[in-house]
């Protein structure tokens, strides 16, 4: 199994990036959790790559306007959950671009 970092290594190598590489810090919409976001990107490459780091959050996605019929009977992923970033809303924004298989 590959950690966050060798699979943004991989992509890039797959998808044949650059060397460049962007990094920005999201704005810390809540100061008291602890949790920063930084967003890193790939560049010049066939298909986006891109890493969300959550520095001092834990293995949740948190989701903005979570489903009503979610099941929460499922137990939670351990850490905490960061409300800079909305998971699945990235999630489903990066799956919505790309090109349908044809």
């Amino acid at each position: 199994m590959l950690g966050a970092l060798e699979t943004f290594a991989f992509w890039r190598s797959r998808n044949g990036c650059g060397e460049d590489v962007r990094q920005e810090d999201l704005p810390d919409t809540d100061p008291a959790d602890g949790i920063r976001v930084r967003v890193v990107r790939a560049q010049a490459c066939a298909a986006p790559v891109i890493l969300y780091v959550v520095e001092g959050g834990g293995h949740r996605l948190q989701a903005e306007r979570p489903r009503p019929d979610a099941d929460r009977s499922l137990p939670a992923r351990p850490g905490a959950s960061s409300r800079d970033v909305d998971g699945a809303a990235l999630t489903w924004d990066f799956l919505l671009a790309l090109p349908a298989p044809k």
